[in-house]
């Protein structure tokens, strides 16, 4: 004996789930890029430094 309510609210909680995993998901990704254009920054820095 389920109710639809509990179906409709079950599903939605799944989709804000999965909203949530992609959005960290896509947060965490542009979080390392972002780390590694700054590392990859400074370090082209240093070595120009280092040249001159």
């Amino acid at each position: 004996m389920e109710l639809p309510g509990v179906r409709r609210v079950l599903d939605l909680a799944a989709l804000t789930m999965l909203s949530v995993a992609v959005a960290a998901t896509t947060s965490l990704t542009v979080a390392t890029l972002g780390l590694l254009c700054v590392i990859g920054a400074r370090a082209a820095l240093r070595r120009s430094l280092t040249d001159r």
